[in-house]
Parts: C-alpha cells; sequence; structure tokens
C-alpha cells in the first residue's frame, strides 16, 4: 500500500469530521496526534484541544491560543472562539505543567459548549512507547466516539526496561517481561488487547483506531513480524502504521472482532 499524509488518512480513512469527541491514549505521540487533528479541523469549525491528565505548557503554546480556567469559563470562552480556529483549553497551570479537566468535565463541555469537535489528550507515558496501567487509567471522558490508541514501534525494537516502557514493574509483575530482553511482538499484542490495560474505560460505542508510531525504526523483517501481530490485536478496528513526526502513514489494515479482516 502507497504511503499517504497523515492528513488524508484522517480525512478519507478516518472520517475524522464525524467524530465530535477525540481522545488519543497509549504512548508516545499523543500531543502530536491531537495537533495534526486540531489544525486539520480547525479549518472547518472550532476545534479545542484539551487533557484529561497533564500536558507540558510548551505544548499547549503550540496551539493558535490558550487558556485557563473552569469548566464554566471553558466554555464561555470557547463561545467566543472565530468560526475557524483551534483553542487549547485547560484548568491551571503549574511549573511547566498543563493541568486538565475530569473525564466527566469534559463530557460537560462536550455536550455544552459550542465547539465543534474536542480532542482529549486522555493518558499519560512519560514519552515512553508502552506502558502498564494503574487503576484509576486511562482517564477517557465516556462521550468519546473515537479513540486513538498509540503504541511506539521502539517498544519492539529495544529492550524492555525503563527507557522502552512507563512502569515497567507493573509490566514485569502482569505479565513476565524481561528487563534487557526485546519482547516478542506477540507479548505486546496480547496485552494491547485485554480490556484491563489498553483498552480500559474504552467506551462502547467509540471507535478505536490502533497506532504503531515510529515505525521507521524497525527494518523490513521486524516491522512485517510485529505488523503480522498487532493485525490479530482485537478490540480496535483499524490498525495504522504511521511516523507521527513526519506526517506519514505507510500502510493501513482494518481489523475486525477476531483480528485482522479478510
Amino acid at each position: 500500500m502507497t504511503a499517504e499524509k497523515l492528513e488524508t488518512f484522517l480525512e478519507e480513512k478516518i472520517g475524522i469530521e464525524k467524530f465530535p469527541l477525540i481522545s488519543i491514549t497509549g504512548g508516545g505521540g499523543k500531543t502530536t496526534l491531537m495537533s495534526a487533528i486540531a489544525g486539520l479541523l480547525s479549518k472547518k469549525g472550532r476545534a479545542v484541544a484539551t487533557t484529561t491528565t497533564k500536558i507540558s505548557v510548551f505544548e499547549g503554546k503550540a496551539f493558535d491560543d490558550l487558556f485557563l480556567g473552569d469548566v464554566s469559563a471553558a466554555i464561555d470562552r470557547i463561545a467566543a472562539m472565530p468560526a475557524c480556529s483551534v483553542l487549547a483549553v485547560a484548568r491551571s497551570a503549574k511549573g511547566e505543567k498543563l493541568y486538565g479537566f475530569t473525564p466527566q468535565e469534559i463530557d460537560i463541555i462536550n455536550t455544552s459548549s459550542s465547539a465543534d469537535w474536542l480532542i482529549v489528550e486522555a493518558d499519560g507515558s512519560r514519552q515512553r512507547p508502552f506502558k502498564a496501567y494503574g487503576e484509576w487509567e486511562p482517564p477517557v471522558p465516556s462521550g468519546t466516539s473515537l479513540q486513538f490508541v498509540i503504541i511506539g514501534a521502539d517498544a519492539f525494537a529495544e529492550p524492555f526496561g525503563d527507557k522502552t516502557a512507563f512502569r515497567p514493574e507493573l509490566l514485569e509483575n502482569r505479565f513476565g517481561l524481561e528487563r534487557g530482553v526485546r519482547p516478542c511482538p506477540s507479548e505486546i499484542s496480547r496485552i494491547l488487547s485485554l480490556s484491563g490495560e489498553y483498552l480500559k474505560n474504552s467506551p462502547e460505542q467509540a471507535k478505536r483506531v490502533l497506532m504503531l508510531n515510529k515505525a521507521e525504526v524497525l527494518d523490513k523483517v521486524l516491522l512485517a513480524e510485529v505488523t503480522q501481530d498487532l493485525s490479530q490485536v482485537t478490540g480496535y478496528e483499524l490498525l495504522a502504521i504511521v511516523s507521527l513526526q513526519k506526517g506519514i502513514v505507510y500502510s493501513t489494515i482494518k481489523l475486525t472482532e477476531k483480528g485482522a479482516g479478510k
């Protein structure tokens, strides 16, 4: 399959305009994807970027405008947005971090504001490609209609440990992954399908897209192996092999409940 631009993929394969509340979870690349989606949608209406966790202040400044305030104030500020624009909203800032809203508050903003689209970074990974989930994670709003789940290709290319995983000790205890050993693609693929890990708190109605980010770090043989194993994950409608930093989608695979479609 011929590579395509990320914007083309979002418009033509995803139909991004149809989804008023978009959540992004998983490993590194979430803010890059949020920025790309917000920029694309802001050409057609009011796109609001926010978070249910915390993001860097500098990442927030990547958007046209940044507003800090509670839910009521955010709704008022969104009402004042120009017809085609993008706005980042958060509750507060402390140090170099922007602190967002609860999933319940995001649902209120979604139903009560004049935003055409809300794009929510609904997870934290400390920029690691792979992670284990705490009891409260991921904080995905219940009104989410489209969810992107990101896994970094470097999780498959490098030995498992602090560099490639957020909370590696939990992954050791739960799944027997060994520090210093490169995990088998099938091990990571199995974790991605579990309802208690990457799919936890994902609303039943949401369309779910799994993204393998930074695919360019894998050689052809390992990429083929990883793609084959990821095509067997369950709970997702589509697998996209991408480089979010480059804005490229290398290939896509339609998935069924039992893995790759025919």
